[in-house]
């Protein structure tokens, strides 16, 4: 990238966070996760598996602010960091700037991304930024790298790991799996010095045995509701990534399915959001041959966008309730069916000059 298109990047990435940080209300009531990590940030002890994840609350801790101050914070910091490292990582992919900044705005208006504003008071957004810096890591080879900023997201949460399982996938790194006992024993080291109301391993049997029942619905809906059109275009550019980002997105996607399995809530939608930088590259991708090929489908994605972003946060446009609800799914199918219609359009468009 020139001097020029990081001063743009930082611009963007910086006023978008702010301007989310300003805009959308976060939520009134505290679930038991903000309260383990606001009790942590106030050097009080939490249960498991809260405890574990030590590193934001006691970032928190040292700030100058109250607990729940602090934590939104570092939330909003950490997603201008998120938002730097993501056009960052679509120019080492091959995606120019109009095409990531144009990727950038689909995903900021997506609601896994809105969800960390509406409960910035987790250790989610952290969580993002180490899973798109290590991303940055593994494609560009910075094997330190990676090992220095896995061992500090062992500290952060458990999803922001699972980049590392993408080193079983890549002939580049199957030599050097050794190293990552570094941050596996950062990870295991404090459940076993930390004393907790509940031990982990309890934690992750009631977890996987909690739900008596499989429903299908809820998994439909939560993979539908996660990244929307996203999925689409996703979709479509990932054929067009690196054989490195591609062992990234396996990794990414069978840790997602690993946590929901494994957590109590069964959130799909929200274990889903680790796929972040894949969607990010692969919707730049497809943008930037749709910038090329179907210019009037690439505006009507870009305009679609902005309906996620009022419906996407029960306090942005309604309160939460059933025309919120409503509003969320409608604008859903339709950035999805906007995608649709665009891949099709390019795909028909390129096979034809293909030939």
């Amino acid at each position: 990238m020139t001097p020029r298109n990081w001063l743009v990047a930082i611009i963007v990435a910086s006023a978008g966070a702010l301007f989310a940080f300003a805009t959308l209300a976060p939520r009134q009531s505290l679930t038991p996760d903000n309260v383990a990590y606001v009790a942590m940030a106030s050097g009080n002890p939490a249960q498991a598996p809260f405890c574990f994840r030590i590193l934001v609350p006691f970032v928190a801790g040292l700030l100058p602010l109250p607990p729940l101050a602090a934590l939104r914070l570092i939330t909003c910091v950490c997603m201008a960091g998120v938002y730097l490292c993501g056009v960052y990582l679509c120019d080492i992919e091959g995606v120019n700037v109009a095409a990531s900044l144009s990727a950038l705005l689909i995903l900021y208006c997506s609601r896994p991304n809105l969800f960390n504003y509406y409960n910035p008071y987790l250790t989610d957004a952290a969580g993002w930024l180490i899973i798109f810096v290590l991303c940055i890591a593994f494609v560009r080879g910075w094997h330190a790298w990676f090992i220095a900023v896995a061992t500090i997201g062992a500290l952060v949460r458990e999803s922001a790991l699972f980049p590392c399982a993408s080193w079983l996938l890549n002939q580049r790194t199957r030599r050097l799996v050794a190293l990552l006992l570094i941050p596996a024993v950062t990870f295991l080291l404090p459940r076993f010095l930390v004393h907790a109301q509940q031990g982990y391993a309890d934690y992750l049997i009631s977890g996987a045995t909690a739900r008596t029942s499989f429903s299908m619905k809820q998994v439909l809906y939560g993979i539908f509701m996660s990244w929307g059109g996203l999925w689409i275009l996703g979709c479509y550019g990932i054929t067009r990534c690196s054989k490195e980002l591609k062992a990234i997105t396996a990794a990414l996607a069978c840790g997602a399915f690993a946590g929901s399995i494994v957590t109590t809530a069964g959130d799909y939608e929200r274990m889903l959001g680790v796929l972040a930088p894949v969607m990010l590259v692969a919707c730049g991708k497809t943008l930037k041959v749709a910038c090329r090929i179907s210019p009037l489908g690439f505006g009507a994605m870009l305009c679609s966008a902005p309906l996620q972003f009022l419906f996407g946060n029960p306090y942005v446009f309604s309160a939460e309730g059933r025309a919120y609800r409503l509003g969320l799914v409608l604008s859903t199918l339709l950035t999805m069916g906007t995608a649709i219609g665009m891949v099709i359009v390019v795909h028909t468009r390129t096979r034809r000059q293909a030939t």
